[in-house]
Order: structure tokens, then C-alpha cells, then sequence
């Protein structure tokens, strides 16, 4: 048998080095979905990945280095990416990029300041791999072989799709966008599009948002002075609390506080707090998450009535969608997680200053760190009720054999979430006035639930029960009580309806002796005429999907 020559020896190591060069694009998203449980739709994701940056070749097929000089920036980023997916099982979606624009340093690097030792350890192999193979790579690609890898490479692009597990309830057409748009790398280009486009639009709905009025008017026969309270919990599962249900009591307040309602039925209206939080303040639901930015939110028909408004907030990722309606409150108190550790319980120290202010009428909202990973940094050691966590053992969030560890210090957070609402409570009960407190979260929480290896809420397509389903508790007065009997009744006669974030505001405006035209009894928690929402939410890629397959 004769020996290869040399060019025979490098039409063999072309395809080679080439398609393990572009392999590498898609290795994280292999890693991510085989992290999950999910192997077969692991090689589905890679191989139609892998599709679409080898098609290409068909047009650089005469200096394949250009290609590869164009795919630079993106071949620099793989590293992060591949961190990312080993350390949280999950990858880079357009939602993920567009909440790391949104956000501010200090969030960003506190997720990453425990990484930079096995994130250098990457980059040093990763480096070496990728001038090896580059090395390796010839200039020029036969025409042949180019069409060949062409021809392949489209045929899979287009029947793999069918393939894909979202094709189980989606379209064609959603499954293709759904994957392009939410799954690295083509996700970074389409979560810094979104950006550009939100905030280009944000800016171009200003004057339509000035002009835009609830027509409220306020109960003329309240006369007492009032105190209207609504706290926004992030990253808060509805199963871990004691008050439903949970095993331990991760609510010990709460379970004794008289005048709470838990309402059990209720579904978050995104899975990224960018979101969801912007759907709780003006209650125009999923269906129609960009019709929030064309008009006011809720603290409006407060300011429309004579309330004094307050926004309260330690969440450094205030920007955005989230800004448009945090700004229409009268007066914005920022305490920044840098002093505080993100710990909730500060913000009381403001909420307090403010109840001390002049003024018969206050409208709050608290937007609380609350359960946001590091769980170690939203609690002080005295609510380290739940042992071991990782306050004092190393974090291995993704290890199975170490679940409990993690759940233990996530029910921290709940334990010391529960102490911060009753304070609140507290505080607005000693007014003795007409007060009404309401907590909700914007999203939830995985915690390594049943055979699945997802953590955080970064898994969207859709995501699960544990992330949608959220708590909402209702606190009010014994003059509330007194004043609108009917509509307590109604709460309670509602706590296990159907709810979404978007009732809220239909809800806590009513509470308050608020009506406005386009006040919807239907959707009014506290009305004999509530009905059931039909709990949409927006998943990755503001796709959407009923609560009700959320698994």
C-alpha cells in the first residue's frame, strides 16, 4: 500500500481540523443539554449547530482563514460559555444576555468572582487547542469536499428541527426560531439585538407614556389615612414555604400572622426577572409585554389620586424595562447591595423613615434581592436555621450528591424572607390605619428537582412548575376589613383561583378605594366578578406558553 503524500495527507486533516475547530461552538450547548438528562436532543442541539457554522464553508472555500478570523470574537467567548454551562447547567440565552446588559457590574461579578481560577484554566487549554487546530487547517478547501460539507450541513439544518423536543409543542417555524434566538452563540447576537430594540423603543414611547392617564379617582367616603405596601420577591418558589405546605417551617411568622392571605394558584408572568417584574407593575399581561412601555404602570392611578409614591430597592438590575415604571414613583430610594450584602432587612430601615414622613397616603414598593443566587450573601448567620449550607461548605451547586446542602441554604433565604414581610406587616399594622401589605415574586426557583440537573431559572424553553409557579400573600387591616367587608371575602373566596402577576394591579388599586375606567372587575382578586386568568407566560425568546404544561 503507498504512503499519503503530503497533499493527500492534508485533504484528510482538513475536514478534520476544520469541523473540530467549528465543534467547538456548539460543545457547550451538548454539555448543557446532556447536564439536563436530555442526551438525544443533546446531539440534535449539536449537530444542528455545528450545521449551521460549517455551511459557510461553501463560501470561504478559497481562504477558509477569513472565516475563521470573522468567527474570532465568538471563538474568545466559547470559554465563558463553557463555564458557564459546567458551573450552572445552563447556557448563554438571549434572555441571559439581555439581563447581564440590564444589570450593573456588581451583580455580574459576583457571580463570577469565585470562577476566575477555572476560567483561566480553560482559556489556557482552550488557547492551545485552538492555535493547534488552526495550524492544521489548510488555506484553501477543495470545492469538492466544500460541497459536500455544504450539502450535508443543509439538510440537517432543515430536518432537524423535527427532531427537536419543542417540536412536541411548538411549530416548526417556533422550534427553528425558539433555537436560534435562546441558544449560544446565536443568542448573544439576538439578546444585544433585543437591547438596541427595548431600549430604542422605551425612548421613542416616552411622550405616548406622559400622555397616558388611568382617570382615577378615590373612594370619596375614605377618609382615614392610608398605607398601601407591595413587595416584589425574586427568585421565591411557591413549594418551600411552610405556610403551603412545605415540610419545614420556612415561615414561622407568617404562619401566625392574622389577616394573611396565601393564595396557592399563582403563575409568574416571565421567567427572568427583566420580565416579569415589568408585567407586575402594569398588569398588561404576557400576551402583550410591549404595550407596558406605551403606557403607565402602577404606581400612576396612586399618583392620580393624591398618594405620596415610593420605590425602595436593593436590586442593582433596576434598568430597563424594569425602569420604565420604577421611575413613575414620586420619590426612589436605592440602597445598593455594595454595604449590605443585598440583605432585605435594610430597606426597612427606609421603609420606616418613610412611614414617619408627612402625608395621609402612601403607595410603597420594595423590590427586595431576596433568594437571589449566592443564597450565602441575602441572609445573616443568624438565619442559618438550616445546616449544612454554604455558609460554611464549599458551593457545589450542580452536585446531586450535595442537593440537600443547596436546598438548606435556599430555605435560608425563605426563613429570612418570611422575618422581612412580617416586619413590614408589622410596621404597617401599628399605624392602626387603613393598610393593606402584598407580597409577590417575580419568578421562581430549580433546586436539582427530580431527575432534572437545572438550577437557578435560567432553563425557559419552557421553563418548570418550580420556576412559574410563585407566592402572593395578602395582608390587610382590621380597617380594611372593616371598610370593604366583600372584598376580603372575595380574596378568600379567590385563594385557590387562577392567578397571574397580572391581577396585581387591578387587585391592590381596588384594595386601596381606587377605580378607573378600565379597571377590570374580571381580573380584580378582591371583585365577586374575578375570573380565572388564563396564566400565559413568557418563556425564552418571549415565546409563550400556558402554565399549565409546565412541568
Amino acid at each position: 500500500m503507498s504512503k499519503l503524500n503530503t497533499s493527500d495527507k492534508e485533504r484528510l486533516l482538513f475536514p478534520i481540523a476544520f469541523v473540530l475547530l467549528i465543534a467547538l461552538i456548539p460543545l457547550s450547548e451538548l454539555i448543557h443539554q446532556a447536564l439536563l438528562g436530555r442526551y438525544f436532543q443533546a446531539l440534535v442541539m449539536f449537530f444542528y449547530f455545528l450545521s449551521i457554522f460549517l455551511f459557510p464553508v461553501i463560501i470561504f472555500r478559497r481562504n477558509i482563514i477569513i472565516y475563521l478570523a470573522i468567527l474570532s470574537p465568538l471563538f474568545l467567548i466559547i470559554p465563558l460559555n463553557l463555564l458557564y454551562t459546567l458551573t450552572f447547567s445552563t447556557s448563554a440565552s438571549s434572555d441571559l444576555t439581555l439581563l447581564f446588559l440590564n444589570t450593573n457590574k456588581n451583580e455580574a461579578t459576583e457571580l463570577f468572582k469565585r470562577y476566575w481560577i477555572p476560567l483561566l484554566t480553560i482559556y489556557a487549554i482552550y488557547i492551545s487547542l485552538i492555535v493547534f487546530l488552526v495550524y492544521k487547517c489548510v488555506r484553501v478547501v477543495p470545492s469538492k469536499v466544500a460541497y459536500y460539507i455544504a450539502g450535508i450541513s443543509l439538510v440537517l439544518i432543515l430536518l432537524l428541527p423535527f427532531l427537536d423536543i419543542k417540536f412536541e409543542t411548538n411549530t416548526y417555524y417556533d422550534v427553528a426560531r425558539t433555537t436560534i434566538n435562546n441558544t449560544f452563540p446565536t443568542s448573544i447576537g439576538k439578546g444585544i439585538n433585543r437591547f438596541l430594540v427595548e431600549k430604542q423603543l422605551i425612548k421613542s414611547t416616552q411622550k405616548e407614556r406622559d400622555a397616558f392617564k388611568f382617570n382615577a379617582l378615590l373612594d370619596t367616603s375614605l377618609h382615614q389615612k392610608q398605607v398601601v405596601l407591595l413587595i416584589i420577591g425574586e427568585s421565591c418558589r411557591y413549594d418551600n414555604w411552610g405556610i403551603n405546605g412545605y415540610s419545614r417551617n420556612t415561615s414561622p411568622h407568617l404562619d401566625k400572622r392574622a389577616n394573611l392571605i396565601s393564595f396557592s394558584n399563582v403563575a409568574t408572568g416571565a421567567f427572568i426577572t427583566e420580565h416579569s417584574v415589568p408585567l407586575i407593575l402594569s398588569g398588561v399581561g404576557a400576551q402583550n409585554f410591549d404595550e407596558h412601555v406605551k403606557r403607565k404602570g402602577i404606581f400612576a392611578p396612586f399618583n392620580e389620586v393624591g398618594f405620596n409614591t415610593y420605590w425602595i430597592s436593593n436590586q442593582p438590575g433596576d434598568e430597563g424595562n424594569i425602569s420604565v415604571h420604577a421611575n413613575e414613583a414620586q420619590n426612589k430610594y436605592s440602597v445598593l447591595p455594595e454595604k449590605d450584602l443585598g440583605r432585605d432587612m435594610t430597606l426597612l430601615d427606609t421603609l420606616s423613615k418613610i412611614l414617619k414622613q408627612p402625608g395621609d397616603r402612601k403607595f410603597i414598593i420594595i423590590h427586595t434581592m431576596g433568594s437571589h443566587f449566592d443564597y450565602t450573601e441575602r441572609y445573616p448567620d443568624s438565619f442559618d436555621v438550616f445546616k449544612p449550607s454554604y455558609k460554611t461548605q464549599p458551593e457545589d451547586v450542580n452536585d446531586r450528591k450535595f442537593k440537600n446542602i443547596l436546598v438548606n441554604t435556599y430555605d435560608n433565604t425563605i426563613v429570612y424572607t418570611d422575618a422581612v414581610i412580617d416586619s413590614a406587616i408589622s410596621m404597617a399594622n401599628k399605624l392602626n390605619e387603613f393598610s393593606a401589605v402584598a407580597y409577590i415574586a417575580d419568578h421562581g426557583e430549580d433546586l436539582l428537582d427530580g431527575k432534572s440537573n437545572a438550577t437557578y431559572h435560567m432553563t425557559g424553553a419552557p421553563p418548570s412548575k418550580h420556576v412559574t409557579h410563585v407566592p402572593f400573600f395578602v395582608w390587610y387591616s382590621g380597617q380594611l376589613q372593616q371598610k370593604y367587608p366583600a372584598k376580603v371575602a372575595n380574596l378568600l373566596a379567590h385563594k385557590n383561583s387562577k392567578l397571574s402577576s397580572e391581577n396585581l394591579i387591578y387587585t391592590l388599586t381596588s384594595l386601596a378605594g381606587i377605580t378607573y375606567p378600565k379597571q377590570n372587575p374580571a381580573k380584580d382578586v378582591s371583585s365577586a366578578n374575578y375570573k380565572d386568568n388564563v396564566q400565559l407566560l413568557m418563556g425564552e425568546g418571549q415565546v409563550l406558553y400556558p402554565y399549565s404544561i409546565c412541568k
